[in-house]
Parts: C-alpha cells; structure tokens; sequence
C-alpha cells in the first residue's frame, strides 16, 4: 500500500481536479434558406465573444456550401435539407452577419424558443442578427481556485514520484497513465479515444523510451498548457487548446528523442533555420495579408534577419542570452505592430517607436484580444527558444572570446547603419510606400523591408535650390500691411478637439440623429468650414504641430517634430503672441509628458501648462480617465476670469474626451446615448463615438454662451485634430461611398476631414466674414486667426496668409489649388512654385534653425 500511496493521492487530486474544472456548453441555432422568397442566403461573417470566426470551422450540410470564403445556401430542386446547424462553444456573444443581393431570398433563424424570418433580398447592404439564446460558461472565482491549486499540487506530487523513483519503469509507466488522465482533461478530451490514445504514445516516448528525462520541461508544458486552455475556453475563437498542446508536447517528445544533440551537423542546420524561422514569425502576427508578401522581400527578410541575429548574438555573448533576447524582441515588437494596426488603421513606424512613452501612457485606454496570429508567432517563439536550448548549448568563454565576438558584433552593426545609411530601400528593392494605407506596403514587402524604408523616410532633404539667402529673400517678399492702433488685443482661445469629425464626411449614416446639431446650426461664425489632416486615429501631435508653427507634415513624412527637434528657434504662434505682449496658457488633460509636451511648450514660450494635475478632481468622467469637454471648458472659462484684463491672453487647449478605444460598456451611463440608425446599431464603437461627438456639440454650445457673457472681444478658433481610427472597418465600409466624379486622391482624403470654425464676440475689422463651407488646413489656422485679430504679424504668416489664398489645403498626402482639384505633392503645374518656396522655408526654418 506504501508503494502506491502517493499515485494514489494523486488520482484523489485528479478527481478533485475534473470536478473544479468547468464544462464546455454550446449554443445552437437553425437556419432554414427559402422562407418567404427563394434565393440565396450569404452568411459573411460570425463573430464570436467579438472577434471573427473562421467560417471554414463549420461542418456544412444539405444546400449549403462554401463559395469565396462565404457560407452560402444555394436553392435547387434536390431533396437536400434546407436547413443548417450552427454550434458556438463556450460563448458569451455570437453576431452573424448577411449578404443582401438581388438574388438573394428568404432566410429563418430557429434561436432557441424564437423564431425569426429575414428578407434579405436588396441590392446592397448587409444584416446583423444577434443570437439571443446564449448559454455562456462563467468561470466563477472559486472553481478556478481550485483548478490552479489542485494543478500546483498534483505537479508537485508528480515531481516527488520523479525523484523518488527516477530509474523505475514500474512507477514511470505509472506517471504515464496519471499524466495522460491530466492531459486529456485539460484539453477536455474524455470523448475523444484517437486523442487519448495520441497521448499515451506521447508519453511513452516521453517517459519510458527517452534517454535523457525531460521532465522539468514537461511540468512547464503542462502549466502553460492549462493557462491557455483556461483562456481558450473563454475565447472559442482561437486556435483550439487541443492542437495548441499537441505541439507543444510533440516538440518535447522530439527533443526527448535526443535526434541530433550535440551534434556539430546539428548545430549549423538549426543557426541556418532559426532566421528563418524568426522572419515567418514577424510575418505570422504582424502581416495582414501574407499571401501579398514578394518572394524576393521573403529573401531580403531573410537576410535582414540574420545580420539582426548575428549582431545580437556576439555583442551580447553571455550564455545564450544574445539568442533569446533577439527572439523575444523580434516577438514583442510585432506583437506591438499588431495592436498599432488593430487601433490605428496603420503600421508601426520608428517615428511610433520615438513615441513609446506616450505609447505606453494610453496603451490602458484599449481593449487587448489575444489573435490566431499571436498564438501561432508564440509557438514559433517557443521552437526557436527550445532548439537553441537544445541544438546550441552555451560556450565557455573566455575575455578573449568575449571581446572578439563583440568586436566581430559591432563591427557588423556599423556596417548595418551604413546600409540603412546609404542604400534606399525606396529606390534599390523597388519598395513602394503607401501613404494611404502602411498596411499594405508591410504587407507586400514584410515587416523588417518596411521598418527600415520608414527611417529612411525620416530623412528629409535638402530642397532643390535650396541656400539660406534664398529662403531669406523669400521672406522678404511679404510684410504685413495691418498698422497696430490702442484698441484692446482680443483675447485668443484656439481649441484642438480630439477625434472631433463628422462621420457623414465620409457617407450617409441613414436615420441617426445629428450629432453635429450645433457646429451644422451656427451661423454667427467668422469662417466655418473643413480641415484636412495629416493624421488619422492618432499622431495627435503632428496636427498640434502644423497649427502652432504654420508648417505642413507634408514635407516631413513619417516624422514625430515634438520629439525630434528643439522648438527655441522655430516661428509658432506662441512666440508670435509673445512678441506682441501676449501672457500665453497651454492646457490638456491628460499627461504632461505625452509627446514631451511639457519640453515642446517650454521652447515654444508658454508661460503656463496646466496638465491633468492641474484639474479638479470633481469632474466626473465620461469614461475610463476622461474628463468631458464641457468641465475642459469650464477650466478656460475660470483661466480666462482669474487673468488680469489689461494684459492680453492666449489659450490653446487640447480635449481629450473622444479619445479611443470607444467601448460601450465604458460609457458613462449618465451621458446620453444618442439615436442611431437600426442598419447600424450593431457597430457598438461607432455608436459610442457618435454619442461623445453629440456632447461634444453640447460642450461647444456651453463654452459660445458663457464667452458672449464676457465682456472682453474673444476669438475662438475650434478644430478636430483627426478622424477616429478605432471604428470598425465594417462599419467604415459600410458607409463610405465613393464619389465617382472625383480622383482617388480625393476619395482618400475624406478619411481626413475634419470640422473648424473661427469666431468672435465682437465686431472684427475683417471685412468679409460669415464665410461658411470653407477647406483649409491647420498649418493655415493661425494666418487666419492673426488676421482676424487684426494684429501685427512677421512675413512668415504673412507668407501663409496669401498662400492659402492659391493652394488652401496641404496636407501628408498632396494639396488643393484655387482651381478646387486634389494634386500629388510633386506634380509639375502652376502651384509647383508655391509649394517649392514653401519646403524651402519650412526646411529653413525647422531643419537649419533647430
């Protein structure tokens, strides 16, 4: 009995285990195509728990079949079943969505006791329906408790049986078939006798054929196994923890088999496939379409990845340290330019990764799904991890060695930088930058080819003719003709709206209200009208940037200015105002050390920063840490009450209230959720955001009424920063319509519309005013506004000022001319003269001078 006592024990803990772990469920419905009207059914998508289901997953029956990665219900005069059963495991949300065409008929859901009939026939267009008839399994607290704990102390146990009788056959076997119970388990495997049967044959040659027991690996194999299948079981949508687990453990029964160690052979075949591996692992999480990706980009790759490994490898020559530190790296950056797609529409760049304090500041702010894509670039992690463990065991070295290997490692750096120094991308490999979409340019030529083309990017060239007399006498060419008189200086407020647009920009939202009532109803403005961006869905910096000097991103491509150059001797508004006895106040709520903020309006000349700590602590928030625009503008007001009258003042204030990620659940259930049309009800981010762009209107109402109360002459400049870039691209393409009558050029630019408006309390001497349905663009803003002040300014704003009057718009991805066309930043026509004495005196200005 003492023989057995602790396999005993362990089968008490097992059964303890199987009871705590929770059980599968699964949901199901029917649906039934020729209801009503005969035609066929499309089912685009199913999404589950919120992300996308393969649709390939579902075994088909009867009439329906799978044609251009669609489900589809094809009518025939066959005796085969009309309807199909679908089975969701373990969900807690399921949403399919429908194809509507001309063809297209009538469809029935069987949802548990409800019954409903879709029509489906319609020339455009999709239909969401939410199953309602869910049975979700809810990991309570306690059940996982125990699960955990009763894993730690059967893994335990196992290890004492290891030690205790490490030469026994007899007892190995006996871990064999514990293991293989504990195994099955966790993979929720009981029903599944060829699965079974997989694992005793596993854990034969793991335990009782193997020279060398690996048994240390096992246990970590096991615990990583049963994490996953905890999170798995939650998120059905992943690859399944079955298949997840049997390559793990057929890794490690591999390596248990000893094929090849400490072999010289050996060795070179696995240094020859671990940057292979590497680059195919960058690719799997970060490429969303890898089927574009060249052939000869997968070589180039390829050899990136290698000179990236070598160099790692001798400068860091501790151990194998060097390895994994490049693996590790490799997978946590691709893992971040995942993320950066998901949230912002667009790829990691080095100009993002200058930009990783910020980054990591509202890295909270989203939600984070583990993806398909994440879960496969993590077993390719854990291969090359195990086979340098295995296949490339750590040197002795000695000093000599050390510094030969970093000496050899720095060596092949520096020649690295000169590649990247010397040799265009652009130009030599043929890669062609999508300005519009990065995505797709990391697609075709991989993720490595793409990052380097985006720091070379950074490098901004010496205009054609360029000389410093030249940009000089440019300058010269315009002064100001306003004479400064004893009026009063109006205060200035200028205020960057997060994420404020409108979204019918882009195309018709049907029935939803108009949550742009007040910018639509305000007819007391000085100038109303459209800015377009350079930015989308984030790089709020960069609009803030092109606002207060009056230079254009246009010239500076995929460039972060606050964190590269020193402002001191760069024109901006600030020091403009400055110079004419402005007291000048930058406010945002949120962190001063986003963007260097707190440096850049230091060398701007702001008297005054007032950040997040600045605020009272009694606004209540719209969601997460979002202070609301109105209590933002209840803080201008009391700045504006609290400043002396006879000096003149200059606000600019950043919101931050429409910031993503835009999560209903989040939402400050005291705000009012606004009315949206019922095609679009299901895109819960678009609703929400739509609801913070109505208060936002609110906010601006309050700040109007409370600034004609003050009797000062106030200007107020109002503008969105950029388009949010967290919506669904569902609900993007479902709505966007595409003006045939225009270029793509223009098309594209619709994504970077935003609303502005200049306005006053007072009568300015401007004399046309009221000008509604304007286009410009911020580095434009402020020539504007000094004009409407009527204030004195230098040639520089005097130069934009009649610029803007030939070329209104400029912006990353071209301009507009007078003549009200969309033209490439290097098109040769009768603006190229404007917009080359333009790059000459921004890159005077900011490059030269910094």
């Amino acid at each position: 009995m003492k023989k057995y006592i602790l396999e005993i024990i362990s089968v008490f803990v097992l059964i303890v285990f199987l009871i705590a772990f929770p059980r599968s469920t699964e949901t199901t419905i029917y649906l039934t195509g020729g209801v009503e009207s005969v035609g066929e059914v499309w089912i685009a998508d199913i999404e589950i728990n919120g992300q996308k289901d393969s649709l390939k997953t579902y075994p088909l029956s009867g009439k329906w079949e799978y044609i251009n990665e669609n489900i589809v219900y094809v009518p025939s005069d066959s005796q085969d079943e009309d309807m199909l059963e679908l089975c969701f495991n373990n969900a807690k949300s399921v949403r399919i969505t429908f194809w509507k065409h001309d063809w297209s008929g009538g469809l029935g859901i069987y949802d548990g006791d409800e019954y409903t009939e879709l029509n489906l026939c319609d020339q455009t267009g999709s239909v969401v329906y939410d199953v309602k008839n869910i049975k979700p399994v809810m990991l309570e607290s306690e059940n996982l408790i125990v699960s955990i704990l009763s894993l730690g102390i059967l893994l335990i146990l196992l290890r004492c049986i290891d030690k205790k009788h490490r030469e026994s056959k007899q007892n190995n076997w006996g871990l064999v078939v514990i293991n293989t119970v504990v195994f099955c388990r966790i993979a929720d495997a009981f029903n599944m006798i060829g699965y079974m049967l997989f694992a005793l044959f596993m854990m034969y040659f793991l335990f009782v054929k193997s020279k060398v027991q690996n048994h240390r690996f096992y246990y970590i194999t096991l615990a990583v196994s049963f994490v996953y299948s905890l999170y798995q079981f939650a998120n059905p949508y992943l690859p399944d923890s079955k298949s997840v687990m049997g390559i793990l453990f057929l890794l490690l029964v591999f390596y248990s088999l000893e094929i090849g160690i400490e072999k010289v052979w050996s060795r070179y075949i696995v240094i020859a496939i671990t940057p292979i591996l590497c680059f195919f692992m960058i690719e799997c999480i970060s490429n969303v379409n890898i089927s574009q990706l060249k052939g000869s980009m997968i070589v180039l790759g390829i050899v990136i990845t290698s000179i990236f490994l070598f160099i790692t490898v001798n400068v860091i020559c501790f151990k194998n340290l060097g390895w994994y530190l490049s693996f590790l790296s490799a997978f946590v950056i691709s893992v971040g330019n995942y993320y950066v797609i998901q949230f912002k529409k667009y790829a990691l760049t080095f100009g993002d990764l200058m930009q990783f304090k910020t980054g990591m500041a509202v890295a909270g702010d989203y939600q984070y799904y583990l993806s398909n894509e994440i879960v496969y670039g993590f077993l390719i992690l854990i291969v090359l991890i195990s086979l340098v463990h295995f296949y490339i065991p750590a040197e002795p070295l000695t000093v000599v060695k050390v510094k030969k290997r970093m000496f050899t490692g720095i060596i092949m750096l520096f020649l690295q930088l000169g590649v990247v120094r010397f040799i265009d991308f652009q130009q030599t490999f043929h890669v062609a930058w999508d300005n519009w979409d990065t995505t797709q340019t990391y697609s075709k030529y991989g993720f490595l080819v793409s990052f380097i083309t985006s720091v070379q990017r950074m490098n901004i060239e010496e205009p054609d003719g360029y000389s410093k007399e030249k940009a000089e006498n440019i300058l010269n060419k315009y002064t100001s003709d306003i004479i400064e008189g004893e009026e009063e200086k109006p205060v200035i407020i200028a205020i960057m709206n997060e994420s404020l647009s409108d979204l019918n920009d882009l195309g018709s939202l049907g029935e939803t209200e108009d949550v742009m009532w007040y910018l639509n109803s305000m007819d007391d403005f000085l100038e109303k009208g459209k800015t377009f961006m350079s930015v989308r869905g984030g790089g709020t910096c960069n609009s803030e940037f092109e606002f207060l000097t009056g230079n254009s991103m246009g010239f500076f491509k995929d460039l972060y200015p606050y964190t590269q150059y020193s402002f001191n001797e760069i024109p901006s508004l600030t020091n403009e105002l400055k110079n004419l006895g402005y007291k000048t106040v930058a406010m945002h709520p949120a962190s001063a050390t986003n963007y260097r903020r707190q440096g850049v309006y230091k060398e701007m000349g702001f008297d005054e920063f007032y950040s997040i700590d600045s605020y009272d602590d009694k606004y209540e928030k719209v969601f997460l840490d979002r202070i609301s625009d109105e209590d933002n503008y209840r803080e201008i007001i009391k700045r504006l009450e609290n400043s002396n009258k006879d000096e003149p003042l200059f606000i600019f204030n950043v919101t931050i209230q429409n910031h993503g990620d835009y999560d209903m659940a989040q939402f400050n259930p005291s705000y009012e959720r606004i009315k949206i049309d019922s095609d679009l009800e299901q895109y819960d981010s678009a609703w929400m955001y739509l609801s913070l762009i109505k208060e936002s209107n609110n906010a601006l109402k309050y700040l109007v009424d409370e600034l004609r109360k003050i009797d000062r002459p106030i200007i107020l400049c109002v503008f969105g920063d950029h388009q949010p870039g967290c919506l669904s691209t569902e609900f993007e393409e479902q709505i966007f319509e595409w003006d045939q009558t225009q270029s793509e050029l223009a098309n594209q630019q619709r994504y970077y519309m935003t609303p502005y408006f200049i306005w006053a309390n007072y009568s300015v001497n401007e004399p046309v005013t009221g000008k509604d349905g304007q286009v410009s663009s911020p580095n434009y803003l402020v020539a504007k506004l000094l004009k409407y002040a009527g204030l004195k300014t230098t040639n520089w704003f005097d130069f934009l000022y009649e610029m803007q009057q030939h070329v209104p718009v400029i912006n990353s991805f071209g301009y507009m001319g007078d003549d009200e066309i969309w033209h490439d930043m290097d098109e040769q026509n009768s603006y190229t003269k404007w917009i080359h004495d333009y790059r000459i005196l921004q890159y005077y200005q900011v490059i030269q001078k910094k």
